[in-house]
């Protein structure tokens, strides 16, 4: 009997050694869920709601965006990855996104393109939160 508890102690030892935390590396759900938030334009311009719907796989990230700014209302897929909290995504067919990511919180940079090739609101800063 005590032999036995001894090789279920060391068993579950591996398998908590084996397991990672998914919010801190960048694997499995590191991004998945709901995101909104709002922010500014380098000019001052206000960006007031951006939503993403993400889903991560390793580090492969994929979903949709819905934005809101004035005079527009963006939507489109989202697809890159998130490499230990670190995005590097494409906005399709509205631009780029930079950032890191930190539990809940992931801040980023957006550069708004996709208007005939033309960069419409250019740099914008927003902080989002996981719904």
């Amino acid at each position: 009997m005590k032999r036995m508890a001894i090789l279920m102690a060391c068993a579950m030892a591996v398998f908590a050694a084996g397991c990672e935390d998914d919010e801190d590396s960048g694997g499995g759900s590191g991004v998945t869920g709901t995101w909104s938030g709002s922010g500014f334009y380098d000019a001052g311009v206000a960006l007031n709601d951006l939503t993403m719907v993400l889903t991560q796989d390793g580090d492969a990230v994929s979903g949709s965006y819905d934005i809101t700014r004035p005079n527009r209302h963006m939507v489109g897929s989202v697809s890159g990855s998130n490499s230990g909290g670190t995005l590097d995504l494409t906005l399709t067919p509205n631009g780029t996104v930079n950032g890191t990511v930190d539990g809940d919180t992931m801040t980023i940079e957006w550069w708004e393109s996709g208007f005939d090739g033309r960069v419409e609101g250019g740099e914008a800063h927003l902080t989002l939160t996981r719904q």
